[in-house]
């Protein structure tokens, strides 16, 4: 769902938005905080909803970063609730009670880790991104077109993978 934002808030927006990235040794440090992450992950998804077509080079690779960044970090605790997951059924026996099994697995597989829904959010992101991309808006299209060809296609695969 989105809203009409005045060229004032977009510019507000893209403010608040660059001044994430601005001082990297702040960054290193305060955004391994997960209540960080979640705030970007967010400001992220609503930053290139509605200030993507004002981005230039240096705001697609913050994003492109952090979108690698937050859905690498899910793939991590899928791949270990798949460990746990695997571990857990070769460790029943075939005696053990279903409902004992099927509780047992309900523990193992949910995920109350924010990285989950900060993937969420850059999954949100790069639709959001992937549409802008497809239909190379009006505005910008030259900025648009440039990052279609040299930037967007090698992360869009990466990301896919």
């Amino acid at each position: 769902l989105q809203r009409h934002v005045s060229n004032e808030e977009r510019t507000l927006l893209l403010d608040l938005f660059r001044k994430q990235k601005q001082d990297p040794v702040a960054s290193s440090v305060v955004t391994q905080l997960p209540a960080v992450q979640i705030l970007l992950a967010r400001l992220i998804v609503i930053a290139v909803s509605y200030c993507g077509n004002d981005f230039n080079e240096d705001d697609w690779d913050f994003v492109f970063s952090n979108l690698k960044r937050l859905i690498q970090s899910a793939v991590v605790v899928m791949e270990e609730t798949s460990e746990n997951v695997n571990d857990f059924i070769s460790g029943v026996s075939s005696v053990e009670k279903e409902n004992d099994t099927l509780e047992g697995l309900g523990h193992i597989v949910f995920i109350s880790d924010p990285s989950i829904s900060n993937a969420q959010n850059a999954l949100s992101a790069f639709s959001l991104l992937n549409a802008l991309v497809k239909h190379k808006s009006t505005e910008r299209e030259d900025n648009l077109k440039s990052l279609a060809d040299e930037t967007w296609d090698p992360v869009k695969d990466r990301i896919l993978e």
